[in-house]
């Protein structure tokens, strides 16, 4: 028997054997980090998307564009408007105040989601959301002087989308009824309640917390995360403004 000839085969076989072993380490502990790496990347080129199309919607609701068209790349997860969200506004002598749900438009990649909601950028991840791009609810404290600026931009339709190249067309209501800009309230009250449900509460009261603790020249402390509602008060008047856009997107 020729031991020369065993002798390479047993190396070929060792050979392959290392080769096959080490591409099985890099494959069991590579992948996760590759699809990963895939994953933030996609999510970043989404928020990206996201202020652009928070951007536009702005446009849209004050009435600086009919219409504006955002084409967003959908390559992983879904994209869609989802139902559920809502604020609650009462002030000095309406205490009943006013009700105003919307709708949010969702990326969702995994666990961790994008959305666009009232105005504003959210982040969302497994028990916790925050905001990344703020919406246009202002509170102001200019020499002695406080103003209170709450703009809901309410979104609807009917849109879904996944895996391709979704063509997002953001239009103003198209009937009178649903005018695009409607003027709720405005003048000197004492304080304002603000309430918010849906699935991003969380991000919404600890904004409006912060903001809050600057209008009322408070320290900010983080909120308790089961709490609901933000009370602005103050011990003189303030101004009111609060306004509603009406948006769809299709």
């Amino acid at each position: 028997m020729d031991k020369k000839g065993v002798s390479e085969v047993i190396g070929y076989i060792l050979t392959f054997s290392a080769v096959v072993t080490v591409v099985t380490i890099v494959y069991v502990g590579g992948m996760p980090l590759i699809k990963r790496t895939q994953e933030n990347s996609v999510f970043q080129s989404m928020e990206t998307a996201f202020f652009t199309i928070q951007s536009n919607v702005e446009k849209v609701a004050l009435g600086q564009s009919p219409a504006r068209t955002v084409k967003v790349r959908v390559s992983q997860g879904s994209l869609s408007l989802s139902n559920g969200s809502w604020m609650n506004i009462s002030w000095t002598g309406n205490p009943q105040g006013r009700n105003f749900t919307y709708q949010s438009l969702v990326f969702m990649l995994g666990n961790r989601g994008i959305a666009y909601e009232n105005g504003a950028v959210i982040e969302y991840f497994p028990n916790s959301s925050i905001i990344v791009s703020k919406p246009k609810i202002v509170f102001l404290n200019v020499s002695g002087k406080k103003y209170l600026y709450i703009s809901i931009i309410n979104v609807s339709g009917a849109f879904s989308k996944g895996g391709s190249v979704a063509e997002l067309t953001i239009q103003q209501y198209p009937d009178e009824m649903n005018a695009t800009s409607v003027l709720v309230a405005t003048g000197n009250v004492r304080y304002v309640n603000i309430s918010v449900g849906g699935s991003y509460s969380q991000a919404w009261i600890y904004y409006l917390e912060e903001v809050n603790a600057s209008f009322s020249d408070m320290d900010f402390s983080p909120p308790s995360p089961h709490k609901n509602y933000v009370n602005v008060s103050s011990p003189s008047n303030f101004t009111l403004t609060l306004v509603v856009h009406n948006v769809t997107i299709g």
